[in-house]
């Protein structure tokens, strides 16, 4: 018997690595970036989750922006798409997910 996994809701992969659900949107707290999520339309018009923030160190401010799908094959390759765009930022506070995501860069399509 050949069984398909279902895929996941990224919803649900937010909430399990401890983004806050504020009205219908998600935000993360890094410290010094407040990332956000918002459903959508992205800038190539494909609908999925839409993050953004503005990462603050003493000499600069970058902004972040990336989408992501509304599902996923799996926990570790939402994991690593998070991390995989999330990589290259300077936090205050790094979640230990971070590292994991980017372990696990063999799930990313």
């Amino acid at each position: 018997m050949n069984e398909e996994k279902e895929d996941i809701n990224f919803e649900d992969i937010f909430l399990q690595l401890g983004f806050s659900k504020v009205d219908s949107d998600y935000v993360f707290d890094f410290g010094n970036c407040k990332l956000k999520v918002i459903e959508g339309f992205n800038q190539s018009m494909s609908y999925g989750y839409n993050l953004f923030g503005i990462s603050m160190t003493h000499r600069e401010g970058v902004f972040i922006e990336f989408s992501v799908p509304i599902k996923v094959e799996s926990f570790e390759m939402g994991v690593a798409l998070l991390s995989n765009n999330l990589k290259t930022y300077r936090f205050l506070n790094t979640p230990d997910w971070i590292q994991q995501g980017i372990e696990w860069k063999n799930h990313l399509p």
